[in-house]
């Protein structure tokens, strides 16, 4: 059997993106031999590296999540609109057996279409703002037939990283 692909689109800012790193975890053992690929901002590209469960990292600034923006903001840009239909026709591209939206936002559910995939599992619960994104993640973890871990892990720390946080730490009490 061939390897599954699978794609995962994760734009938004660092704390959304921590609170989804335990099922990540989870996606990768349920689909160990899976080539996953992840969608995300520049800002979260180490730390997505640091985990060592992608096969690929896709960086994308998402203009729409970006903070104080509006969509009058970037249609004004014709660079970003430009950068927007690039990114949509990219996916057009590619085929994947599965694709999995973490945010549930607008935005998402329209580039959703341009994703070439058999199955898409779209957090979306209705209105974003009436629910928190950790009940977001919940709702893939259960479309995915996964349970969230009871003791999540979050990243893979090597010696170094631990003894410069214990210095920072240290240096501002």
């Amino acid at each position: 059997m061939l390897k599954e692909k699978i794609l995962i689109l994760r734009t938004e800012q660092l704390g959304d993106f921590i609170v989804t790193i335990p099922v990540l975890y989870e996606i990768r053992k349920k689909y160990p031999k899976a080539e996953l690929a992840i969608v995300l901002k520049k800002l979260n590209y180490d730390l997505a590296k640091n985990l060592g469960i992608f096969n690929k990292i896709i960086v994308y600034d998402d203009p729409f999540t970006q903070r104080n923006v509006s969509i009058f903001k970037i249609i004004k840009n014709p660079k970003s609109v430009v950068d927007i239909i690039k990114h949509f026709l990219w996916f057009r591209n590619k085929k994947y057996d599965f694709a999995i939206d973490f945010s549930g936002r607008k935005y998402n559910k329209i580039r959703f279409k341009f994703i070439n995939a058999d199955k898409k599992i779209f957090a979306n619960p209705g209105d974003i703002r009436k629910i928190d994104e950790r009940e977001r993640v919940f709702k893939v973890v259960r479309e995915l037939g996964l349970s969230y871990p009871k003791h999540p892990k979050f990243l893979n720390l090597d010696r170094d990283a631990e003894k410069k946080a214990e210095l920072i730490i240290k240096r501002y009490k």
